[in-house]
Formats: structure tokens, C-alpha cells, sequence
């Protein structure tokens, strides 16, 4: 059925509660390990536009729209089988796991999401994660969203997996050029030895 009745609201909300939850408590970690901007610590700044925490706002007001929506009625189902959810929890655990690894990994040589810009000492890490992909805290994101989707039961947010990937595989590419300014071949031999979000394939 294309629609179903909201008597399905209280499974649903027992379903996503957790991931829900989950979420918050990741988004609590980063905000706490935010750095705070100083510009006389920047070395190379790069081009950071307005309309990219606009994107990203826009992105996670039509996450909880959806989200919302899916509460109060469930639209285009993916399957009518419990194991597509467990999958979804699988893919949100795995990406709070490896976002809270990547940020102990990277540690202060974190300058923030969408920040683009390389602070003065900033080291290259090639280590755990980032052995595999330049950017498992990217990777961690795409996974939840899908994890979200399949935990939800609805291809209602498979726009916002498609329009998530895009915008951080733009972010991606405006990082590495800064990376690649800051430290030349060393970046590139490390770009040739790796991925960018997923190991071994893309």
C-alpha cells in the first residue's frame, strides 16, 4: 500500500526512538569537540561561501520534516521484513562508532566540518581510519542516513541520502585541494594509497 493508517505511529516512534537518540548523543559529542575558530592560528583558509551552512541547514530541516512525516504515516515502504531495520541500526552503530574513532584519531587536528581551512602545525593523519579513506567522518554520515532510511521503512528519504552524498563529496573535493596546497606530494602519495569514503573501492 502506497500509504498506510497512523495506527502504525507508536511502532514507528518505538523503532526510530533509539536512533533518534543515538544521533543526538553523536551530535553532542562533535559540538563538544567543536574547535573554536582563531584565525591566528589559520594558515591557509579556504573557500568557505555562506550558501554551504545553508545547504547543510536545509538538508537537516527536510531530515526532521521527513522524519516527522514518516511518525504519522508510513510512505513508500521498503520491505515488509524487521531485518531491514536491524540493518539500519547496524549502519548507524557502525557509523557512531567510526565518527567517535576518526575524531579520537584526528584529535586536534580537527578544524570542523565545512571550516575549510588548515591551522597552523596541522599534521597529515594517515592513521586508523584515515589508513583506509580520507573521510570516515563523511562515510559515518552517509552510512547513518541510510541507516535512518532502512530503520524508518521508507524510500521517503532516499532524496536525502542521494543529496547528502553529493554535498559531502563537494566538501570533500574543496578539503583535499586545501590538503593538497598544505602538503603537496605527501598528500598525494596518501591520496593514491587510499579512498575517499569507502576502503579498497570508491
Amino acid at each position: 500500500m502506497f500509504i498506510t493508517a497512523s495506527g502504525l505511529l507508536r511502532d514507528d516512534f518505538l523503532w526510530l526512538l533509539p536512533a533518534v537518540l543515538i544521533a543526538l548523543f553523536q551530535v553532542k559529542i562533535i559540538w563538544a569537540r567543536l574547535p573554536k575558530i582563531n584565525t591566528t592560528e589559520t594558515e591557509i583558509d579556504g573557500c568557505y561561501k555562506d550558501w554551504d551552512i545553508t545547504r547543510l541547514l536545509y538538508f537537516t530541516y527536510l531530515t526532521y520534516f521527513f522524519l516527522f512525516v514518516q511518525l504519522v504515516v508510513t510512505i513508500l515502504p521498503i520491505s515488509s521484513f524487521t531485518f531491514t531495520r536491524f540493518l539500519g541500526y547496524g549502519f548507524v552503530i557502525f557509523g557512531f562508532i567510526n565518527s567517535f574513532v576518526a575524531l579520537k584519531t584526528i584529535n586536534t587536528n580537527w578544524t570542523g566540518m565545512f571550516q575549510y581551512r588548515i591551522k597552523k602545525g596541522q599534521k597529515l593523519i594517515t592513521k586508523g581510519p584515515y589508513g583506509f579513506i580520507r573521510h570516515p567522518i563523511y562515510t559515518s554520515a552517509i552510512l547513518e542516513i541510510a541507516g535512518f532510511e532502512l530503520i524508518a521503512n521508507s524510500w521517503l528519504f532516499a532524496p536525502m541520502l542521494v543529496f547528502g552524498y553529493f554535498m559531502m563529496y563537494q566538501h570533500s573535493l574543496k578539503e583535499e585541494a586545501l590538503l593538497e596546497k598544505k602538503f603537496g606530494e605527501e598528500f598525494k602519495e596518501y591520496k593514491r594509497k587510499t579512498k575517499m569514503f569507502i576502503p579498497f573501492i570508491f
